[in-house]
């Protein structure tokens, strides 16, 4: 099996419910860190598990609608709070649908600030 990892920085904002008190706290900006495993069990014709500039085009097209935005405004987290692992999900589901059936996507791990990471898989 061959993994992959490719990382993505981007930015984007939330405000999110903290659970001693449930205040929402003020909206702020995040410059998260995304680390991507993608998984093969052959390589391609080329040797390749999944080219690195593939990869990175799908994390950018899954992350675009997110980036610089706020994302307690966007639809899909309508009803939710966009917190990092709610975050997490919603990545990590986009990048599975865009994958090719003989890749898989077997974690990401998101970043929120030093020190405060979520992993995500399924």
């Amino acid at each position: 099996m061959y993994e992959v990892l490719i990382e993505y920085v981007f930015q984007a904002s939330h405000a999110v419910c903290m659970p001693a008190g449930g205040l929402m706290e003020d909206m702020h900006s995040h410059e998260w860190r995304l680390k991507a495993a993608f998984g093969a069990d052959k390589l391609d014709e080329n040797g390749f598990a999944i080219e690195f500039s593939q990869a990175q085009s799908l994390i950018r097209d899954t992350l675009s609608p997110l980036e610089g935005k706020v994302l307690n405004n966007i639809p899909v987290f309508e009803g939710e709070i966009p917190t990092t692992e709610i975050l997490s999900r919603y990545i990590y589901r986009n990048l599975k649908k865009r994958l090719q059936s003989d890749l898989k996507i077997n974690y990401i791990e998101l970043t929120e600030a030093p020190g405060c990471t979520v992993i995500y898989k399924e």
